[in-house]
């Protein structure tokens, strides 16, 4: 007999910590509740690190000795049986105690997710999903009149949930044209449901696997992540040339912003010319606005891009693209730049450069499909040079897995999900391979 403690997953940045017990050749897996960055595990004494750098270290070994008992009373009941449980029984007589009191604490799976997002690193944009989730959560305990612990979620609660989330109602602000309704629905879209229950899951997963409770009802095959189709746009080559050989003048920005003062006319060109430099050069690196905007000189030599990636820590080198390099050698990586900031002047700069196609979208809005038709300025956003850089590199015959080094698509499915290219785009492809033209 014999027992030890281990990490999860190991190649993680953060990971769980379980307990691997052998009883005559019976190997038992048992979640501690515990997780710690992986750099603070010490692999030798298997336990945390008690450094400088591990705040909670001590905190966690402490309570890893004392569930070392309830592991020792575990095995002498199992021994002393004629035949070893099965894992979930043997679990659970080493976790029944610990879900108790942790009952008593109102540990709810609110407060899980909420304590998962104080004590975790994790990229901005994660974050915001997950207090997406709470806040949802949140609303619908208050509509429901339930704490949401961790049991209460299953199949039950999704049919609910969804039914309530897909029926909110919001304010209509005065306008004759409603006919003296005072409410509409919201209209969620199906993907913004998905993002919200996809956080869900996996807190659910992860908290079970932290040994928090025994409830699988997440794992039903209704309980799923609603997803579709985006429309998302992406932009050709010559309209990447037509915003940078848009001339950004007094004179424009007059026209647009009449009441400005000189002073306030000159930071508003400025303002311009960067929005529209760090969109062009995302545009030929393929680059997350959470990276362009960590950019700096050190970042470049005279032929690559050297960067590690905020959102999955990951190396990259990109080739520089000549219309990149006549950027950077005179870009102000000093300039504080904002996605908002962004978002609303590339529309602007697009509209003026002439990109007003009109373009249809469909997506799924509460439980209907809705069409709608919008010029092209209007769906600019950062992503849409991240977006753009991969599809046009695609398309100019770079591979696949190539791109996918810059992008961070781990696999070939998901990355050509994620391009644009049409019916008539692909078959122009085709046409141009040797297998057509022999």
């Amino acid at each position: 007999m014999k027992y030890n403690f281990f990490l999860r997953n190991p190649k993680n940045r953060v990971s769980s910590i379980e307990i691997i017990v052998c009883i005559k050749g019976k190997y038992f897996k048992v979640p501690t509740g515990e997780s710690l960055p992986v750099s603070q595990w010490d692999k030798r004494y298997k336990c945390s690190k008690t450094d400088d750098k591990s705040t909670n270290g001590q905190n966690i070994n402490e309570r890893l000795a004392k569930l070392q008992k309830k592991v020792n009373e575990a095995i002498e009941r199992a021994k002393s049986l004629d035949q070893l449980p099965d894992n979930s029984t043997f679990r659970k007589w080493i976790l029944e105690d610990k879900s108790n009191n942790q009952e008593e604490e109102d540990n709810t799976f609110i407060k899980y997710l909420e304590n998962y997002v104080n004590r975790t690193s994790m990229a901005e944009s994660t974050k915001k999903k997950y207090i997406t989730t709470i806040n949802k959560l949140k609303e619908y305990g208050i509509h429901t009149h339930q704490k949401l612990n961790f049991t209460d979620i299953n199949i039950v609660f999704y049919e609910s949930f969804k039914k309530w989330f897909y029926e909110q109602y919001i304010p209509i602000p005065k306008n004759p044209d409603y006919e003296g309704k005072k409410y509409e629905k919201r209209r969620y879209s199906k993907n913004y449901f998905g993002s919200v229950v996809k956080i869900i899951k996996k807190g659910l997963k992860r908290s079970y696997d932290d040994g928090l409770h025994t409830n699988i009802g997440f794992n039903h095959g209704d309980f799923k992540v609603d997803q579709e189709p985006t429309d998302s746009i992406y932009l050709s080559i010559d309209e990447i040339n037509a915003i940078r050989n848009f001339q950004i003048t007094d004179e424009v920005i007059k026209k647009e912003y009449p009441n400005l003062t000189n002073g306030n006319l000159q930071r508003k060109v400025k303002s311009y010319n960067v929005v529209r430099d760090i969109f062009l050069i995302g545009c030929f690196t393929a680059l997350r606005v959470s990276d362009l905007k960590r950019l700096s000189k050190i970042n470049f030599n005279d032929k690559f891009l050297f960067l590690t990636t905020k959102k999955t820590n990951q190396q990259i080198i990109v080739p520089l693209h000549p219309i990149v390099m006549q950027i950077i050698s005179d870009f102000d990586f000093n300039k504080i730049i904002y996605e908002q900031k962004i978002n609303q002047q590339i529309k602007k700069i697009a509209k003026l450069a002439g990109i007003t196609e009109p373009i249809l979208i469909t997506r799924t809005e509460g439980e209907r499909k809705v069409q709608r038709i919008y010029p092209k300025y209007e769906l600019i956003t950062t992503h849409t040079a991240r977006r753009s850089g991969a599809t046009n590199m695609f398309k100019a015959g770079i591979p696949s897995l190539s791109i996918m080094k810059i992008t961070g698509h781990r696999t070939e499915a998901s990355f050509m999900k994620y391009l644009r290219i049409s019916v008539e785009e692909n078959a122009e492809l085709l046409a141009q391979h040797s297998f057509f033209n022999k």
